[in-house]
């Protein structure tokens, strides 16, 4: 079935198996799989939300196993799920913890790729890339699939889509350390991220995706080209799917869906919800044209998005903006940081009655910082690596802010 613009949604969280007391990563997802459903298998099916593998072992993907209408009412058997998940892990005396990167995995040392269903597509990546390595088996993402039928209804959401990507790190960065190391980078899963296609650069292109107005389009000057320069490492073709393409935002066009892939996950599903509504509102304002024209968003140069990108990458909110055409979409003609950007759009955004828990969550999150700023403030403030993060696995477990 295919559903219109805006109709019907979904939901991704990743999150990663940690010892409770030393938090090292655990990889055993397929142990946990195996004794729930007395076999390996890459998938748990329940009512609402279902668990899934991922690449390697150590981590766990929730999502819902159909499309929603409504985004918002999909927290309470989110939260379940990870209840449900940690309760599980409790006999092998681990623990589910969020954020987008471990913050003292070796993943030369700790990888252990997913070895059962699909596997074949795992070993192909890990021979042609190595996926030994941060942002292959280090990394925890929220995606966010769209809905969208027509030619039309796809040019104007993959374009509105594409004007926003360059502020999804803004929000939700969640990394920034990588191996017992503060870094600079707020987001270091993107700063990854963006370098792991480098053998192959069409397949992730400049992060920031193309102006294309039609599937075939899409076909003819996306996919066709990245598919060519692939198979000459991938002669049976394992890899030559629409999935290979890792671009910040990827239509699947056999499923009628676009999804977003640049937000780091974040400490609770309730802050993850509560990003993604954020972003299907705002979206939905660029596509009734309710602010810009799409022709407007449209002008844009990659560059200048790629641009922004790396700035949000970097310092998050806090980033400094001077790029004037895409600040002139804001209403500014002088710098503007990332999160003045971030509170003009939700400035714009309507909520229903229903929804102002998460309108609020968005205002709290705006005030406080991203996780990113958050977990660094804490750790600069004297707690140790350590403490962080077992309050984080926390504030998964209980469903609230990690506040420093």
């Amino acid at each position: 079935m295919n559903y219109k613009l805006l109709e019907v949604f979904g939901i991704e969280l990743e999150y990663m198996i940690v010892d409770k007391d030393s938090l090292m990563v655990k990889p055993i997802a397929d142990q946990v799989f195996e004794e729930i459903n007395s076999g390996y298998t890459n998938l748990i099916e329940n009512p609402v939300v279902d668990w899934s593998n991922e690449l390697v072992a150590h981590v766990i993907e929730i999502k819902n196993n159909k499309p929603e209408p409504k985004i918002w009412p999909l927290l309470e058997s989110f939260e379940k799920e990870v209840r449900r998940i940690n309760q599980e892990l409790d006999i092998y005396n681990a623990q589910l913890m969020p954020s987008a990167m471990h913050p003292f995995m070796n993943p030369d040392k700790e990888t252990r790729l997913w070895p059962h269903e699909n596997n074949e597509i795992y070993s192909s990546y890990d021979r042609i890339f190595g996926c030994k390595g941060h942002g292959w088996s280090n990394l925890q993402s929220l995606h966010i699939n769209i809905s969208f039928d027509s030619d039309e209804e796809f040019r104007k959401l993959h374009s509105a889509v594409r004007f926003l990507l360059p502020l999804v790190p803004a929000l939700s960065s969640s990394s920034p350390i990588v191996e017992g190391k503060l870094q600079e980078t707020s987001s270091s899963r993107l700063g990854f991220y963006l370098k792991n296609q480098k053998r192959i650069p069409s397949i992730i292109g400049k992060a920031i995706p193309e102006v294309i107005k039609s599937n075939e389009e899409y076909q003819n000057k996306v996919l066709e080209p990245m598919y060519a320069d692939i198979r000459p490492l991938d002669s049976l073709e394992v890899l030559q799917e629409e999935w290979l393409n890792s671009r910040g935002a990827i239509p699947k066009f056999e499923r009628g869906c676009l999804e977003i892939r640049l937000a780091d996950v974040q400490e609770c599903p309730q802050i993850d919800l509560s990003i993604a509504l954020f972003w299907v509102k705002a979206i939905k304002t660029l596509v009734n044209e309710d602010w810009i024209t799409i022709e407007e968003i449209e002008s844009l140069s990659t560059d200048t998005l790629r641009e922004v990108l790396e700035l949000s990458v970097k310092d998050a909110e806090i980033a400094k903006v001077s790029q004037a055409q895409y600040l002139k979409c804001f209403g500014f003609s002088e710098t503007a940081s990332t999160k003045d950007l971030l509170k003009g759009i939700l400035d714009k955004l309507n909520y229903s009655e229903d929804e102002m828990d998460a309108k609020d969550n968005l205002n709290h999150l705006l005030e406080i910082g991203s996780l990113s700023t958050r977990i660094k403030k804490a750790i600069d403030h004297g707690q140790s690596m350590q403490s962080v993060y077992q309050k984080l696995c926390s504030a998964l477990a209980e469903g609230n802010f990690f506040e420093n």
